[in-house]
């Protein structure tokens, strides 16, 4: 009899270890963390705050359309900046976030007023996201006082 609770303990107990498992128990089973195939796009645009126009009437629009690795379309992505930041330059700086596959972007701004149209437009200004680059990509795009049009740059 003792030698049938010996050999039985060990059955009776592998269910009740793996329910700890099913259960979600971290502390037995940590998690695995899964590599997500999502990086992060960030774009900052940067210009000085026009003087006839208020501040709450800009608008700023970012369109990103890219192609992945494996060649696939990526379907344009369209963010709206707002809530700027003044830098210590006097400029404001709208910061956008766009999930990205790893591929090739392009990417264009334009301010506007919500009033009277365009203030600054953008060339297309392309972008490379990608694991190996290390974090995530950032498009900036920059401008002078009475720039018409942004200067891009970034990865």
């Amino acid at each position: 009899m003792f030698d049938l609770f010996i050999l039985l303990t060990p059955l009776l107990v592998l269910p009740i270890v793996l329910l700890f498992a099913f259960l979600g128990c971290t502390i037995i089973f940590p998690p695995q963390e899964e590599e997500s195939e999502w990086l992060q796009l960030y774009v900052e645009v940067r210009f000085p705050p026009p003087e006839d126009i208020s501040v709450d009437d800009l608008v700023v629009d970012v369109e990103i359309r890219g192609v992945t690795l494996e060649g696939d379309e990526v379907p344009p992505d369209i963010g709206r900046g707002s809530n700027p930041q003044y830098q210590d330059d006097g400029k404001l700086l709208y910061v956008l976030q766009f999930p990205a596959m790893e591929g090739r972007y392009t990417v264009i701004c334009n301010v506007y007023n919500v009033d009277s149209g365009p203030v600054i437009r953008s060339p297309n200004c392309p972008g490379v996201v990608s694991r190996e680059l290390g974090g995530p990509a950032t498009v900036q795009f920059d401008a002078e006082v009475g720039d018409r049009v942004f200067t891009c740059g970034g990865v």
